[in-house]
């Protein structure tokens, strides 16, 4: 029973988080069917979507007490594996509170007014991304658990995606000085100068 419902936060925290996160990263696609409210919503959507973000890692929590398709990584000195674990997820989580607080209140309410960031923006467009879909792996060996370590593959192709989709929005928001951006400086590295 354990292990149905960790599942069951797993995925429906997986699919609500990709769902409203997709949404919140389009302020200036939806602003051009219903105004500038757009951002407003897009703000509360990613909100929602930390929820349910919430919901998957208490999943992951509640996966590993389950009595059922949980493998561990390392049986014999798991505490290697933990604080392995330990150090990926402090070193990915400060990663992404740093390039938060660089950009700002932006990073959780996508705000009209706001300009594109300088600091870790100059060396890579998507460090909070990056961080964020690295912390996952982390999470899973402090748990131990490679079953979840494997599930976190998941989570690559989904960051992934969501930088394409606010690239996309960012390009429509801020023009051409994004296109250069984005010419200058890759998603999660810089760019070679050519």
């Amino acid at each position: 029973m354990i292990t149905l419902s960790a599942v069951f936060l797993i995925f429906i925290g997986t699919l609500g988080f990709s769902i409203f996160y997709i949404i919140s990263l389009q302020p200036a696609a939806l602003s051009s069917r219903i105004g500038d409210k757009a951002y407003k919503i897009c703000g509360f959507l990613r909100m929602i979507a930390m929820v349910f973000e919430m919901a998957a890692i208490a999943g992951y929590i509640l996966f590993v007490f389950g009595d059922k398709l949980n493998y561990a990584i390392l049986k014999d000195n798991e505490m290697i594996i933990r604080i392995a674990g330990a150090a990926v997820t402090g070193l990915t989580v400060g990663f992404t509170l740093y390039s938060a607080k660089v950009a700002g209140w932006e990073a959780a309410v996508p705000n009209k007014e706001s300009n594109l960031y300088g600091g870790i923006y100059n060396y890579m467009r998507h460090p909070q991304t990056l961080g964020e879909m690295l912390s996952w792996f982390g999470i899973a060996m402090i748990l131990n658990s490679l079953t979840l370590l494997v599930y976190s593959i998941i989570w690559i192709p989904l960051f992934y995606s969501y930088t394409v989709l606010e690239d996309n929005d960012l390009a429509l928001r801020f023009g051409d000085e994004y296109t250069e951006y984005s010419k200058r400086v890759g998603a999660f590295r810089r760019k070679k100068s050519r």
